[in-house]
């Protein structure tokens, strides 16, 4: 049986158990916003929550963001003076010997 409850959204349950009632625990979480913390050997392992589209949507929006910005910032380089990257980043780098 599922253990007890440490906070109202917030339950406990094992690997195994949570294996077994894999449906009931999506049901759970879709209709009543709980979180399940799975457990092995009375660990803590992985949490599963509800998946939130508006926050989901927003990180992706973010990274969308970045990539854009990366892309637009090309690294310029003096070609005449055979300077590569890694050597910049060697050159910078506190343990490059």
């Amino acid at each position: 049986m599922i253990k007890n409850e440490i906070m109202t959204n917030q339950r406990f349950i094992g690997s195994f158990e949570a294996k077994t009632k894999f449906s009931y625990i999506i049901s759970e979480i879709t209709d009543n916003d709980i979180n399940y913390i799975i457990t092995k050997r009375g660990e803590p392992v992985a949490i599963i929550k509800p998946y939130l589209k508006e926050k989901a949507e927003e990180t992706i929006d973010v990274i969308k963001d970045f990539m854009s910005y990366r892309n637009n910032k090309a690294l310029k380089l003096d070609k005449s003076k055979n300077i590569s990257l890694k050597n910049i980043i060697h050159h910078n780098h506190k343990y490059y010997e």
